[in-house]
């Protein structure tokens, strides 16, 4: 934390207190010799972090609170009080910016939730009047690379937009002549690594997406424009290939060396000149657009002729960082060679124990870029990670559960003096925890909600999510909930809010690897079904891509959308549960193309899809007697094989059904007709079904019509 101590002593006149702050003790927190234990102070550097308070004598409690200085510590040692202290006598106000909270995270994944904790208490450490690197050593500075890679979780968490607009102003206040801006602010630590200039553009276009502020973007254009021109002017001096660098892709996990530094410096550079694009978009300034469209491609091209090695398809030395970075810029790795750069990036984390080897610049990029290059459930692996290297490390490890994110990735109990315990560079994980985990993105005036969830095969990494965003708007909430067990209810419970007068699209994706959505419900209505390629469903608008298999769900001002996603692995088996859907009003007919019949499949797990145009039932006994929907398929017996469990209706085509609850043994033969096993559950009288069937000649199938009168309402029975 950040702040004082607020002490209450009582003793005569004369007795000096010392008072000493620390982040950590140098014997391990989970040792009970709390006498052994001293603070750590080596990392602290020149600041001794002290205070001393020289007693007056009152007669009564006299209090000591040192408001005009500030201290980052998580422990105090207090030396020469005449009175043995208890705990009611020390407080401890937390110091920060004034600020509110914007963003609300939560999963079921613990170590992402200790990971959020950690970030948001972070940054309220170093928000001080200025983005701080740190709040404990002599430092506590306005460095640059640490406020760019921060402000995007930041503006998430926090209602900041005048604290950075203030740091834009001091920015600004430096800046030189020819565009040049310092590393650190106020300062005048010249010229800046790119990566950390990058602030300036970064932090002016993170202010106008989080809170689309084209003021903001009017103000500090044309500073913008003079540090990019700036770059340019020292790339014509030097090119990519030895673009200037400082720091490079800063503090890589030991022992893995940086990756080649002129790469790391160069992606600022491009990173500058695509904002840059972006803003003078927004702005309508056409002619900057063109001039700075034209460097963009000049530099993505040579980025790649640099840094590529065509003999082993990678860039650079092969390492993440590199991998990464090209990735992370839009138009830089050309098509015929993206997916081998992504495989070299993935084998790199799996031959690494699935950690990163990343440094302050390319870890701020490497989950989002697993995220939208397909490897979504191995950048959910990293984050669950609690090993070294990693961000669980920080709070699992057997000496100190941090509570704030590491300066280093080691964080040792010896020197050196760069060794802070609260440095908000490496929060930037946090924004992936709102654009990519929860799916949130506020940058227009219609809001996009796309969660990135794992895989079928992976849910039980994150199977539930909760979040919630203050925004210009309104609250937006975003939250679901889907059955961890390795079943095969492949179901997802969502549910999105979103503010009135503003417009939402809410975009799905595949969580089976060759799979698709199969259906949306909104409440007890089916809004989209796989045999409907667009469905509009009071206010509605549901679309689907049919060659990325995206879905869309387009919501009206101020609705929310409650809808479980029903999915089906399309590769040689198709699993689909048949439900029951309950209409609002009633119709006298509905429309159900059977497009083949679900035959338990005789392969261990696997249901198989049986193309028939007269056949209904799921399995025999007696064909022209039964059909089976709602079906749950489990192994119900624990023999290795999945069974069914699921209604058993007898339908005639005139009067009054019946119903049975069976199970279905799967036999576990080599053939796909049976004979399965049929136990009776439970059994009772159905409701009155009214069924016919008709051919359909052009399309050569067979249209079931069913209406079921139903306390008054109407059931649609799906049958596919």
């Amino acid at each position: 934390m950040v702040g004082w101590c607020r002490l209450r002593f009582r003793g005569p006149s004369g007795f000096g207190v010392y008072i000493r702050h620390g982040e950590v003790l140098t014997q391990p927190v989970i040792s009970t010799n709390h006498s052994a234990r001293n603070i750590y102070t080596e990392n602290l550097r020149d600041a001794t972090a002290a205070d001393t308070y020289v007693l007056r004598g009152d007669s009564v409690n006299e209090i000591y609170e040192p408001i005009f200085t500030v201290h980052g510590f998580r422990y105090l040692s207090i030396f020469g009080s005449p009175n043995a202290l208890t705990m009611d006598d020390v407080e401890c106000p937390f110091v920060h910016s004034e600020t509110t909270l914007k963003g609300h995270f939560s999963t079921s994944n613990p170590v992402v939730n200790q990971i959020q904790h950690n970030i948001q208490w972070g940054q309220l450490s170093n928000i001080m009047s200025l983005p701080t690197d740190c709040p404990q050593r002599n430092e506590r500075r306005g460095w640059m690379g640490d406020a760019a890679l921060s402000v995007d979780e930041a503006l998430y968490n926090f209602d900041l937009i005048k604290f950075y607009q203030n740091f834009l102003n001091l920015i600004i206040d430096v800046q030189r002549d020819d565009g040049e801006v310092p590393d650190f602010v106020p300062g005048n630590s010249y010229p800046p690594d790119p990566n950390w200039g990058t602030a300036l553009p970064t932090i002016t276009w993170q202010v106008y997406r989080h809170y689309t502020d084209v003021h903001t973007l009017e103000a500090y254009y044309n500073h913008v424009v003079a540090y990019v021109e700036y770059l340019r002017s020292v790339y014509n001096l030097t090119g990519l290939v030895n673009f200037p660098v400082k720091y490079g892709d800063w503090v890589p996990p030991p022992p893995q060396p940086m990756t080649n530094r002129h790469l790391i410096s160069s992606f600022a550079f491009l990173h500058d000149v695509y904002l840059l694009i972006n803003m003078s978009q927004v702005l309508g300034k056409q002619e900057d657009t063109n001039t700075y469209t034209i460097l963009y491609q000049k530099l993505a091209e040579e980025f790649h002729q640099v840094f590529f090695s065509t003999s082993s398809n990678f860039y650079a030395d092969g390492m993440q960082a590199a991998q990464v970075l090209a990735l992370a810029l839009s138009g830089v790795v050309p098509a015929n060679v993206r997916e081998a750069v992504v495989n070299q990036l993935v084998n790199d984390i799996n031959q690494k124990g699935v950690h990163v080897t990343t440094g302050i610049v390319s870890t701020a990029q490497i989950y989002p870029v697993l995220s939208d290059n397909g490897h979504h459930d191995l950048a959910l692996e990293l984050i669950s990670s609690t090993t070294y290297p990693s961000y669980g490390y920080m709070f699992t490890n057997s000496y100190e559960n941090a509570t704030t994110i590491w300066e280093l990735w080691n964080a040792p109990l010896t020197g050196p003096g760069m060794n802070s315990r609260n440095h908000i560079m490496f929060g930037s994980v946090g924004a992936w925890f709102y654009s990519h985990l929860a799916g949130i993105d506020v940058s227009s005036n219609m809001i996009t909600i796309r969660p990135r969830m794992a895989s079928e095969t992976k849910k039980h990494l994150m199977p539930k999510l909760d979040c919630q965003l203050n925004t210009l708007y309104g609250l937006v909430h975003v939250s679901y909930t889907r059955d961890e067990r390795d079943t095969i209810d492949n179901s997802i419970l969502l549910r999105v809010t979103i503010p009135p007068n503003v417009r939402a699209r809410v975009i799905f994706e595949s969580l089976f690897i060759g799979g698709q959505c199969k259906i949306l419900t909104e409440g007890h209505k089916i809004i989209w079904s796989s045999d409907v390629s667009k469905r509009n469903v009071e206010g509605f608008n549901i679309e689907k891509d049919s060659k990325t298999g995206l879905m869309t769900v387009y919501i009206g001002s101020g609705q929310q959308l409650t809808t479980k996603i029903t999915l089906i692995l399309i590769t040689n088996q198709i699993i689909w549960p048949n439900g029951i859907v309950a209409a609002d009003q009633l119709v006298e007919y509905s429309m159900i193309v059977p497009s083949g019949f679900l035959i338990p499949g005789k392969n261990k797990e696997n249901l198989y899809v049986i193309s028939d145009t007269n056949a209904i039932p799921l399995v025999p006994d007696d064909k022209s007697k039964w059909f089976y929907h709602d079906a749950e398929f489990k192994d119900m017996d624990g023999d290795g094989f999945i069974d069914i469990v699921s209604e058993h209706v007898n339908i005639p085509f005139v009067g009054k059904s019946t119903t049975q609850l069976v199970w279905l043994k799967n036999p576990g033969n080599q053939t796909i007709t049976g004979p399965w096993k049929l136990y009776y559950l439970l059994s009772n009288g159905g409701p009155d079904i009214q069924v016919q069937f008709a051919r359909d000649d052009s399309l050569q199938i067979y249209i079931l019509l069913i209406s079921i009168k139903l306390k008054n309402s109407l059931c649609l029975i799906s049958l596919f």
